[in-house]
């Protein structure tokens, strides 16, 4: 007589995830490449990263200012990106970041300047976008206005399919600087967490009233999790 002997395998764990950083940016990598009172310099040309907006900055209109008044990245201190006369808001966005596979998603941006003036038109705002929704403040240090020398603004516990960060910045004085730098993303990358895999059995002959005897053993493809065996359907 013939029966069927069933092998259920069960697994009991949390998808697997390793730290890691999705996107960056200390503008290293750029040279003048912004808007000044006179137009745009290296800008947008190989610009992928990030955008910028000065629509509402009335000495970044073209032929209303000079060089001197300026938003764009500098080589300053390794690279940093730097609002100086601007008067009125500029606004620069990071490119949209694709978070999908991560989870306790993590933001921070460093907002500093330069300068003795203490008015409240001098400032550097951080907010963030998720999944193309509405502009969110930064949880910790989102607002730095004035005099404040430099703060690490932070965002953390973010999960959904994308990101953008927003950088609100604005400096009416000749003479000082508001900065954004060190700009990044990072989270912790989920591992797929695949069925177990039932390690080879192979067929099994043996005579009418014979013993059989044999073992089951799987195991986790992706991410090691403990698995529990069961069997149904067994001889009596």
């Amino acid at each position: 007589m013939k029966r069927l002997l069933s092998v259920c395998a069960l697994w009991c764990g949390l998808p697997a995830a390793d730290a890691a950083t999705l996107w960056q940016e200390d503008f290293g990598s750029y040279t003048n490449a912004g808007i000044t009172g006179v137009g745009p310099t290296n800008y947008p040309g190989g610009v992928t990263n990030w955008s910028i907006d000065v629509i509402a900055c009335a000495a970044l209109n073209p032929g209303s200012g000079s060089t001197g008044d300026y938003f764009m990245a500098t080589s300053t201190s390794g690279g940093r990106f730097e609002a100086v006369n601007v008067d009125g808001e500029a606004v620069w966005s990071s490119a949209i970041i694709n978070i999908v596979d991560y989870t306790n998603v993590s933001l921070s941006a460093a907002a500093s300047e330069t300068g003795s003036s203490t008015s409240t038109g001098k400032y550097v705002n951080l907010f963030y976008r998720l999944d193309g929704g509405t502009e969110t403040a930064f949880a910790i240090n989102a607002t730095n206005v004035g005099n404040w020398s430099s703060a690490t603004a932070m965002q953390s516990n973010l999960c959904g399919s994308t990101v953008q960060i927003i950088a609100r910045m604005n400096n009416p004085n000749v003479g000082d600087k508001a900065i954004l730098d060190s700009v990044a993303v990072s989270g912790d990358r989920v591992a797929a967490n695949l069925p177990p895999v039932l390690d080879a059995i192979g067929d099994r002959t043996i005579s009418e009233l014979e013993f059989l005897s044999f073992t089951v053993t799987a195991s986790d493809p992706a991410n090691n999790d403990p698995i529990t065996l069961t069997a149904t359907n067994l001889p009596d």
